[in-house]
């Protein structure tokens, strides 16, 4: 009987633990960081997304016969996109993390998994945070394993509203002087921005 493929698109054995975990299940697993182009994909029987910096286009979405499945560490539908670990604090939006399907839009498919995750803000970092947040969607995810992989799960459609962020967003925190450093605590953070946002609306 032959082994099941996996295609893992992101983070490297080194970076999380998931790889070593499906290849002892006994699957084969193939990683990748670069962009998806014209590679055949249809004999994997899972692909996964996780920390993948890429935009998977649409043309590639609709030729693949299961969904790729994607893990988000934001609480679907607040914080799509990049950085979701910052503006859950400074929006004071919910903490967590999202296992879902990934569609033509920016983590916007059918969520599978979601969790709420609670933070004590006045003494974290958002490098503290955010490696809880990996913690926690790596748990949610080898508990779900099987079903996730053989693509036998629940699926409710996501519901509209929430926020996005992109890169440049963060980039404006920077160049104000409200985020400098991962390792910045976080409720000092949430006041300079309070503050900068309170300067905003009085000019």
């Amino acid at each position: 009987m032959s082994k099941k493929k996996c295609l893992f698109l992101g983070y490297s054995e080194n970076e999380t633990k998931l790889i070593r975990i499906i290849k002892k299940k006994g699957w084969l697993v193939s990683q990748k960081k670069t962009n998806l182009r014209n590679q055949k994909l249809s004999h994997y029987d899972c692909i996964l997304s996780y920390g993948y910096k890429n935009i998977i286009k649409e043309n590639i979405i609709k030729k693949l016969k299961k969904p790729i499945i994607n893990l988000h560490i934001s609480y679907l539908p607040f914080n799509k996109g990049v950085h979701p670990n910052v503006w859950s604090f400074l929006e004071k939006t919910p903490s967590g993390v999202s296992i879902h399907e990934i569609n033509s839009k920016i983590d916007s498919g059918p969520i599978i998994y979601r969790k709420l995750v609670k933070f004590n803000k006045n003494k974290l970092s958002f490098y503290e945070t955010y490696n809880q947040l990996k913690e926690e969607i790596e748990n949610l995810f080898i508990e779900n394993m099987d079903k996730l992989m053989n693509h036998k799960y629940p699926k409710p459609k996501q519901r509209k509203g929430g926020s996005i962020h992109y890169k440049k967003d963060l980039e404006v925190l920077k160049n104000n002087n409200i985020f400098y450093n991962w390792k910045q605590n976080i409720n000092k953070t949430i006041k300079i921005y309070e503050s900068f946002n309170k300067k905003i609306k009085k000019n």
